[in-house]
């Protein structure tokens, strides 16, 4: 490899193209993994003001004829209490928008590919313009996966998902990627089918479900079906990273099935490959089975594992 063709990659690494991305966002020059001491300075400067402003946080309040008003005879006073939250305030966004960012480089640091398409400015302004309220350190991790992913390839993660994530509790991402590993991809879905008993057998209440729409990763419209028509021999297929199910029409006629279903929504599609979960294999043996009991005179089933063997697992026929 040339030099020249090296220096290339080095501008376009995901690493350089994040630092670059960052710093344009903040408007200030951004440098991943500061030295210890530089974060542990912020971090004392950041309690050293959080606590004086527990200190100086007696604004005095006057009540009058049943009206509640601030004593302002003491301005100047009111003013640096007043600068003092702000401040709090800032550097706290400002700290967590860095730990995102750090956590993202730790991502990318070893990466050598990505797009060299810019990541939009709108879209990097609108993503720390909500990392600055995220402190939890496990919310913080999703965060870095998003913009890490963002990184290597833009328009990766709309703004609507950047949206649905920054109203998303730390106890909603924790259930939602619980579900994860019961969602199937076909037919242009991925969703989970509608069964309370699979459900409560992999322990997902119904109250699950909802919450999951009303947080607008999962519709969970109880009218919402997915249905296939086959003819003779030929397959539907639904399939996660681990294993492949293959429903094959037996019927000289052409057949169709159908079966409830709660299909993620657009930005909880994005946000389920980002997790990367590792799928539960025996959820889509139930799943074949209830197919198959509902089915039996029309289709066949077979499940394989997806490897170099694609050995057959298990097989539903009458």
């Amino acid at each position: 490899m040339s030099k020249a063709v090296e220096i290339i990659n080095a501008l376009v690494s995901p690493a350089n193209k994040l630092i670059d991305a960052v710093t344009r966002a903040i408007g200030k020059a951004y440098q991943p993994h500061h030295i210890r001491k530089m974060a542990e300075a912020k971090v004392y400067e950041i309690n050293m003001v959080g606590q004086a402003l527990r200190d100086n946080a007696d604004v005095p309040i006057v009540y009058n004829k049943g009206e509640l008003s601030l004593n302002t005879t003491d301005f100047d006073e009111f003013v640096k209490r007043t600068q003092s939250r702000l401040a709090y305030q800032e550097l706290q966004k400002q700290q967590n928008i860095e730990n995102v960012a750090n956590k993202a480089y730790e991502l990318l640091e070893n990466e050598t590919e990505c797009s060299s398409e810019l990541v939009s400015q709108d879209w990097m302004t609108r993503f720390f313009n909500s990392v600055g309220d995220i402190s939890d350190e496990d919310m913080q991790t999703l965060w870095a996966k998003i913009l890490a992913g963002e990184i290597k390839q833009p328009k990766s993660y709309s703004l609507r998902t950047l949206e649905t994530l920054k109203n998303l509790s730390k106890e909603e991402a924790e259930l939602f990627q619980k579900i994860s590993p019961l969602i199937l991809i076909g037919e242009n879905h991925l969703f989970m089918m509608s069964n309370p008993k699979i459900y409560e057998k992999h322990h997902i209440s119904y109250e699950d479900i909802m919450s999951m729409g009303e947080c607008g990763l999962l519709v969970y419209n109880n009218t919402l079906s997915l249905a296939l028509t086959l003819e003779h021999g030929e397959v539907g297929v639904f399939y996660t990273k681990t294993q492949t199910m293959h429903i094959t029409g037996k019927s000289n006629d052409k057949v169709e099935i159908s079966f409830g279903i709660h299909s993620l929504t657009n930005a909880g599609k994005e946000i389920f490959y980002m997790l990367n979960c590792r799928p539960n294999d025996s959820y889509m043996f139930d799943f074949a089975e209830n197919i198959f009991n509902d089915n039996k005179n029309k289709v066949n089933i077979s499940i394989q594992e997806n490897n170099l063997n694609n050995q057959i697992l298990k097989e539903w026929k009458q």
